[in-house]
């Protein structure tokens, strides 16, 4: 049985008024909130929830007694790992007993990680999906085709919501054109959502087709860093720009981009968050690269205080020099997926190689530092020496000219446990270096990926 898209948007949002209307309460709350987040009035009712959040954190968090709620640089910055071992100091005691949502992770390596959650949390996390799919082309009741590895959704939700799960595993084995064949034949609009890396195998199957989708209201990439390839074909083959997502499983949707644009959206209305230099814990300069720390402003029950997501990122720049705290100009990615130069300078990932397009042939590709200058450039590709000489000359302009390149030739990328794909590493055991400028030793190693 097959209900349509208007009707499942009736019988949801109808649901949603026999309850209080909660969720609509909160899509106001966030949309409003969004829509003028640098206001001299949102900001002034943002430091009013924060206060409350550190509040009520340094009342009833053990870890946390004796901070100032009114300085929250008097919280101390904690990572996964000092969260984890803490236990339950660093929970609420009022929600010790209660009945709570719970979810682990450890990411792709690593000892599993219990997030705790109350159910203010666990709507608000629900609601912000919604807020940030909506300012990308999404409704609801609309065809959702999500590219992901778990798949835990019931079978009941999955027809509830009309979504339909497509496994990127399976993307690898050659499932593309019979998924493509089913986004075609679902009655439209339909959104697309999922790995960057599930995405772009959709791109290059309706590519080889030569047929584009006429019936794409959104695409959202999430997880993996999208490649310039997904950017550049996303408007052609899916009739739609991109619009990547930044998020954690700690902490919930972070920041979404604007479709067309590069910047992502702070999701302000439900978190805070800092750019804290990579040798200490001061805030890092404007328009410096840092790491990227978050308070969530609504997990009253294991409360996430200046939380180092082990990512790295800047704010943008407003004309006057100070940094906007609502736009991350830039991300790029965990702390032990950075490369560094033959001067041991942090390079930006995401300049990397300005246009892939321009090197045919490669179907998978990952970029591994393994010592001080030497790099490794995995590939899945066709073999082609020239293309391989223009590629390594490209790599030696950003990461210096005696840069030592290992091109080498592989049957495919491995995957991490999540499914997701991991385009840059670094697997130099550097020990650990006297921290300064631009040095890796500057990143503590508990900042390593989850």
């Amino acid at each position: 049985m097959n209900i349509s898209t208007g009707a499942r948007n009736r019988a949801f949002w109808a649901v949603d008024r026999l309850k209080g209307s909660p969720v609509r309460r909160s899509l106001r709350d966030i949309e409003a909130i969004l829509a003028a987040p640098r206001s001299a009035s949102v900001q002034a009712f943002l430091d009013r929830r924060l206060r409350r959040l550190l509040a009520h954190a340094a009342a009833t968090v053990p870890q946390l007694a004796g901070c100032d709620p009114d300085r929250l640089s008097s919280f101390p910055v904690v990572h996964k790992a000092m969260m984890r071992d803490g236990g339950a100091d660093f929970r609420s005691r009022p929600y010790l007993h209660a009945h709570l949502s719970e979810t682990a992770t450890s990411g792709s390596t690593g000892a599993p990680f219990r997030v705790l959650r109350d159910d203010v949390k666990v709507r608000r996390n629900v609601v912000d999906a919604l807020a940030l799919a909506r300012a990308a082309g999404y409704d609801v009741g609309m065809p959702m085709f999500y590219l992901r590895r778990e798949h835990p959704s019931s079978r009941l939700r999955e027809w509830a919501e009309n979504l339909v799960d497509i496994d990127v595993g399976d993307m690898r084995e050659g499932a593309a054109p019979r998924e493509v064949a089913r986004i075609r034949g679902t009655r439209g609009p339909v959104a697309l959502i999922g790995y960057a890396s599930g995405l772009e195998a959709l791109c290059r199957e309706i590519e080889s087709q030569g047929s584009p989708l006429e019936h794409v209201a959104c695409v959202i990439s999430l997880a993996e860093s999208p490649s310039e390839y997904l950017y550049r074909s996303s408007p052609r083959f899916f009739g739609q720009e991109l619009t990547a997502r930044y998020s954690d499983v700690e902490l919930g949707l972070l920041a979404q981009q604007r479709p067309g644009e590069r910047p992502y959206r702070i999701n302000v209305a439900s978190h805070h968050v800092e750019i804290l230099a990579l040798d200490g814990d001061g805030p890092a300069a404007p328009g410096e690269i840092g790491r990227i720390v978050v308070t969530d402003l609504f997990n009253r029950a294991m409360p996430f205080v200046r939380y180092d997501t082990g990512d790295l990122g800047r704010f943008a720049v407003l004309p006057d020099g100070t940094p906007d705290t609502t736009v991350l100009e830039e991300i790029t990615g965990r702390i032990n997926d950075q490369i560094y130069d033959t001067a041991d300078r942090l390079v930006s990932v995401l300049g990397i190689v300005r246009d892939w397009g321009a090197y045919r042939g490669i179907e998978e590709w990952q970029l591994v530092q393994t010592g001080s200058g030497t790099y490794l450039f995995r590939q899945k590709a066709t073999v082609d020496a020239e293309r391989d000489r223009a590629l390594a000359e490209e790599f030696r302009s950003y990461l210096g000219r005696d840069a030592r390149i290992e091109m080498r030739y592989v049957d495919g990328i491995p995957l991490l446990r999540s499914g997701k794909r991991r385009a840059f590493a670094n697997e130099w055991d550097r020990g650990t270096p006297a921290a300064g400028p631009g040095r890796a030793g500057a990143a503590p190693a508990q900042f390593a990926t989850a």
